[in-house]
């Protein structure tokens, strides 16, 4: 038996900050597109993830406006730089795409995290991988929502509203965006994490070996390369389950990777800091190796293995530079803003009292 690490934060969680950077480099693999390609259930990792922190912070008595603002000043600033700069790119290169186009009214619906079928016909916003933020900033709300309403039932109250707006997507026109988008159980992926965060100091997972359960994981991960391959049916089934389980047995081994300096280990703690930029810019990343990488090598592809550790580590380092140089001063200055904000609100109360 061994004591359950509590830490008063996500960002202290080291399985947590491992688990992302094993779910930004799943997708991008994904993305590399080499024959039997897996990690697209990445997304789902995610999910799961974003679910737990978001029941982890639920339990700190933050307020639902301030749980807003953390929410949207971490997820919205380089969302919209990356956006912004894709868009100008579309406007002055469209050579360089085939079928992404240059539209106004697409991307403010993308900036505002409006689902809308592209010009291929995907539920996708401008920046492709942007998909992923509309269910997350859709649960952001309920969750929001949640605390506002009792934040003593949030767990019920979120799940309630989670299942009521995937109830409506079938209450909608059949082939409309918006339809689509809700009748997903993507959704019921993110009650997965709370509930991870829930079962965490469970008694039983207690009695379990470390070693076992890094084995377990391990399997898991592989179940799911080996489903993909060959194809899945229901993705809630196959990837959300499996995730959940991942998130909730890497929790377990909290003491051991707390304790852990090795270089390996150091590095995938920062794949996960910088996650989200990696998870952002890393098709930018991979389609420069694919269009670039031949050129410079002789006829060397993306998808030999030499292409997929060079696209790999050049996903890693963009991700890394955007971390440091975008994402963070970005997130600072969103903060500051609604700070000053938050400010002059109380002031104006103050001063109409």
């Amino acid at each position: 038996m061994y004591p359950t690490a509590r830490p008063a934060a996500a960002s202290q969680l080291q399985s947590l900050q491992v688990l992302r950077g094993v779910a930004a480099l799943s997708v991008v693999y994904f993305h590399i597109g080499k024959g039997a390609t897996f990690g697209s259930f990445g997304v789902d990792l995610f999910f799961v993830l974003s679910g737990f922190v978001i029941a982890m912070a639920s339990e700190k008595n933050v307020g639902a406006i301030q749980f807003a603002i953390n929410r949207i000043t971490r997820v919205v600033p380089l969302y919209w730089l990356m956006t912004t700069l894709l868009l100008m790119v579309l406007i002055l290169r469209p050579d360089l795409f085939n079928s992404t186009t240059a539209s106004i009214p697409n991307y403010f619906k993308s900036i505002f995290f409006i689902p809308y079928f592209n010009d291929n016909g995907q539920l996708q916003p401008l920046l492709g991988v942007g998909w992923t933020l509309n269910y997350e900033m859709i649960f952001y709300a309920m969750a929001a929502v949640s605390l506002s309403i009792s934040p003593t039932r949030f767990y019920c109250v979120t799940c309630a509203l989670v299942v009521s707006l995937f109830g409506m997507g079938y209450l909608l026109p059949d082939g409309t965006p918006y339809a689509d988008f809700l009748r997903s159980n993507l959704l019921f992926e993110f009650m997965l994490g709370m509930a991870a965060f829930k079962l965490k100091d469970s008694t039983y997972l207690r009695k379990i070996p470390l070693w076992i359960i890094a084995i377990i994981i391990l399997l898991l991960y592989a179940i799911m390369s080996l489903i993909e391959i060959t194809g899945f049916v229901n993705r809630f089934i196959e990837f959300g389950i499996p995730s959940f389980l991942i998130v909730l047995l890497a929790i377990q081994l909290e003491p051991l990777l707390s304790r852990l300096n090795s270089v390996f280990f150091r590095m995938l703690i920062h794949v996960g800091d910088a996650s989200y930029a990696i998870y952002i810019s890393h098709t930018i990343a991979v389609e420069l190796i694919k269009r670039f990488l031949p050129r410079i090598t002789n006829g060397l592809t993306i998808e030999s293995p030499i292409g997929i550790a060079i696209a790999l580590s050049f996903s890693i380092v963009l991700g890394g530079f955007i971390y440091i140089f975008l994402d963070k001063p970005s997130v600072s200055l969103a903060k500051k803003a609604f700070s000053g904000l938050s400010k002059t609100m109380v002031k104006s109360r103050k001063e109409i009292g």
